[in-house]
């Protein structure tokens, strides 16, 4: 994973997971900054979930609302499923017309995006209302953050709950109350399970300069580390994901019980997969574990990242793929100086 480190200096490194602690940075060129930058204006491009007006002229039996579904298609009288996943409207468009040409002569269809569900930037951290967050046109960073109502600076989750910005759905949580501020220190955009890059938002924005409100990427994971170093983050099929504070009295279990306690998709004895910062080891605890009462309790230390996985994704390929770049990710903000 390509980590990059802006503010005051630009920085490029590549984490090993055995290192104790991240190398000395080399500079980064401006090159890998402009290809991490989503383009400016580029056309949209239809996504899951997203929902479509379809208008086929002087066939109202056709035309309608359409919601891309999870395979990627939409499903039409007469002509059945068109894929239209990763197509502009215009392209779209021209794929239902051309179904439509077995039927029909020269019809004419336009596609209208009504529902912009599929762009959207999930927010965890440190942050008063984290969430997804959902949006009609490319979102940028400080965009983000302001919807996220400013960073906590308990660093622990709400018991209570809530949603976060745009149907945040399971993310809800922060703070809630407390003292917050509106700009972080620093920011994580975790993208794609390869990259990530770490912004110093505040020393950006104190500077002018434009890299503070980076154009963001459909799916991106804008992740506020703590401004205490005494937390670790609990994320997967827990109700509430986010940071959480470390005490001499944290055990694994309060872990699990202050982030809501386990989703239905976790299974019934799911394998909680604790991911060191220190070392990038993973260890594996069987929640029934937990509710013993002879079980060796579980040490925890700073910037651990504590994942519940989905039930039936238990394969060590799967475990390294989705969760290799959550290490780079904590371990970096953890091993940082936060402030």
């Amino acid at each position: 994973m390509g980590t990059v480190v802006l503010g005051g200096a630009l920085y490029a490194q590549q984490p090993q997971p055995s290192d104790p602690a991240p190398a000395t940075p080399a500079p980064a060129s401006l090159s890998d900054i402009l290809q991490y930058e989503a383009p400016a204006n580029q056309p949209y491009r239809l996504g899951r979930g997203d929902v479509l007006n379809v208008l086929v002229e002087g066939r109202p039996e056709l035309t309608g609302h359409q919601t891309v579904g999870p395979d990627g298609s939409i499903s039409m009288p007469l002509i059945g499923s068109v894929q239209v996943v990763d197509m502009t409207r215009d392209d779209a468009a021209h794929a239902i017309h051309d179904a439509l040409l077995k039927y029909y002569t020269f019809p004419i269809v336009t596609v209208t995006v009504d529902g912009y569900n599929s762009n959207r930037v999930l927010l965890l951290g440190s942050i008063s209302s984290p969430g997804m967050q959902t949006f009609d046109h490319t979102p940028t960073l400080l965009e983000v953050l302001a919807h996220g109502g400013g960073v906590t600076h308990s660093g622990l989750n709400s018991r209570s709950g809530g949603g976060g910005n745009g149907g945040g759905g399971g993310y809800g949580g922060g703070s809630g109350g407390g003292d917050s501020d509106p700009m972080p220190d620093r920011a994580v955009i975790y993208r794609h399970n390869q990259t990530a890059i770490t912004l110093e938002v505040r020393k950006l924005v104190a500077s002018g300069s434009p890299l503070a409100n980076i154009r963001l990427q459909r799916d991106d994971i804008v992740f506020v580390p703590a401004p205490n170093d005494r937390y670790v983050s609990v994320l997967g099929q827990v109700q509430r994901p986010g940071s959480q504070m470390l005490d001499p009295h944290t055990t694994l279990a309060r872990l699990l019980s202050d982030a809501g306690g386990l989703m239905p998709t976790a299974g019934k004895n799911p394998s909680i997969r604790i991911i060191s910062a220190a070392s990038g080891k993973q260890r594996e605890i069987p929640f029934n574990n937990l509710l013993n009462p002879r079980t060796s309790e579980v040490k925890l230390e700073a910037g651990d990242v504590i994942f519940v996985p989905e039930s039936g994704f238990n394969s060590v390929a799967y475990v390294l793929e989705k969760l290799s770049p959550l290490i780079s990710i904590f371990s970096t903000a953890a091993l940082l100086n936060q402030r």
